[in-house]
């Protein structure tokens, strides 16, 4: 759904909120739930906006976590182009849980 979709579907709620639902949708949909479309947001995620009270009670990081695995799978297929999904989450990942792959800071780097 465009963003345009999204923010006139809130805006027929009229309860004042739609705003920030559209801003938190937009925010979270192109964050953590990224695909290779850059002017869409994920029509389930509005669903999730519905009620403000709840977004808060979500796992969000469940979620996100899911979601990467989904599209690491995605990108390992032989036709995949590319990977689409939130690379800086990836990162961190793989830095905390590969300590061999990190950048030894303390050790001094000598060119020769």
């Amino acid at each position: 759904m465009l963003v345009d979709e999204a923010m006139a579907r809130l805006h027929a709620r009229e309860d004042g909120d739609a705003e920030a639902r559209c801003y938190l949708m937009c925010l979270i949909g192109s964050t953590l739930f990224v695909d290779k479309s850059s002017d869409r947001v994920r029509g389930w995620l509005y669903s999730y906006f519905r009620d403000l009270k709840m977004v808060s009670k979500y796992a969000w990081g469940a979620v996100a976590l899911a979601w990467m695995y989904r599209q690491l799978g995605r990108s390992s297929r032989a036709g995949s182009k590319g990977f689409s999904g939130c690379l800086t989450l990836l990162q961190a990942w793989i830095y905390e849980y590969f300590p061999s792959l990190r950048i030894n800071r303390a050790a001094p780097q000598t060119v020769t």
